[in-house]
């Protein structure tokens, strides 16, 4: 490889099958794989924004198969950690960047056809 490449963004969720199921009726993502890791406390789930050829070719998440393909996908994947314990933990706060305490910026970008358009599917789905 002549220089790195970009290969995923992490973001950590309190809960992770609503998060998943947020970005796959939002954003059309699918899950390409999944490390479960009870001993260390902590669950990824891989996703990408795939073609019909693709999702019918995917390998079974968390499977050896489904790991050789997310670390030989081409392109770049978005990366759900889930810290167990969080979601119950009054103690754990996820910064959004709009706490006055705790100001600060960070998002996921996707590139869309209609912008609007995007925005009104996103309002009518409660986002």
């Amino acid at each position: 490889m002549a220089h790195p490449s970009f290969q995923q963004v992490m973001i950590r969720v309190k809960e992770r099958d609503s998060a998943v199921a947020f970005f796959e009726k939002n954003f059309g993502m699918t899950v390409i794989d999944r490390k479960d890791a009870p001993a260390h406390h902590f669950d990824l789930t891989f996703m990408a924004s795939l073609s019909e050829a693709e999702i019918a070719s995917l390998p079974e998440p968390g499977t050896p198969e489904a790991n050789k393909y997310l670390w030989t996908f081409p392109r770049t994947v978005l990366e759900l950690t889930h810290n167990y314990g969080t979601e119950s933990d009054p103690e754990q706060k996820y910064l959004n960047g709009n706490d006055p305490d705790h100001r600060g910026f960070g998002h996921v970008g996707f590139l869309v056809d209609d912008l609007p358009a995007f925005c009104d599917k996103l309002e009518a789905n409660g986002v």
